[in-house]
């Protein structure tokens, strides 16, 4: 009879410890899933913002005024605001027409123009370039500046499908911005942005005049 007591004392404690060791288990299961609390996915890193364009506002050049000259056979339109006049042939290098646009807030004197010419050689723009101006000069360490004249950053081109050459020019009192246009008939056409110490001439209104410069029979 006393060894039936003991065994079932025994068995108690086992039983005791059992159910104290799932306890134990279960409380532990609750209590990772407690602190580390659901699995959620990562969020993505956030995209990267586009880099902005340079957006480029093309003038509307359907109200400009239209400039022809049947005689050198070439057509250009330029702002409603600008008049035009012919100046004196001869001015530059074998130079037989030359005609002058410029802002009518302008009054007399050197003023932000274009002009555009006509050059009668049997030279290329670059080699007329080369001919008639010399390119501007670096100075050395040492010598004592002087001041720059002269042609820059010539640079081939096409306008129109015509053989062309961007260039910027320098003089003592302005510069200028110009495109020397291989023509027919041994004609170049020199399109001529000219900035003063009054202000520069427009780059946007350069740009889109030279973009209406057309050749007409």
């Amino acid at each position: 009879m006393h060894f039936f007591q003991e065994f079932r004392t025994e068995t108690k404690l086992l039983l005791l410890v059992a159910i104290a060791v799932v306890i134990l288990v279960l409380g532990g299961v609750l209590l990772l899933k407690v602190g580390l609390g659901p699995s959620s996915p990562t969020p993505p890193p956030p995209a990267p913002a586009p880099s902005p364009q340079a957006q480029t506002e093309e003038v509307d050049t359907s109200a400009w005024q239209t400039y022809r000259n049947d005689e050198f056979g070439f057509e250009v339109k330029y702002p409603k605001n600008f008049v035009n006049k012919e100046y004196p042939s001869g001015i530059r290098s074998s130079e037989v027409f030359g005609i002058q646009f410029v802002d009518q807030k302008w009054g007399e004197g050197h003023y932000p123009s274009l002009t555009i010419s006509v050059i009668e050689t049997e030279l290329s723009p670059r080699e007329w370039l080369e001919k008639y101006s010399d390119p501007v000069s670096e100075s050395s360490p040492g010598d004592i500046p002087e001041p720059a004249v002269g042609y820059r950053n010539a640079q081939d081109t096409i306008v129109n499908g015509r053989t062309a050459l961007s260039v910027e020019f320098i003089a003592t009192s302005d510069m200028s911005n110009s495109t020397l246009i291989q023509g027919e008939s041994n004609r170049l056409y020199h399109i001529d942005a000219i900035s003063s110490g009054l202000g520069d001439f427009p780059q946007e209104a350069y740009s889109q005049i030279l973009s209406t410069f057309r050749f007409v029979d």
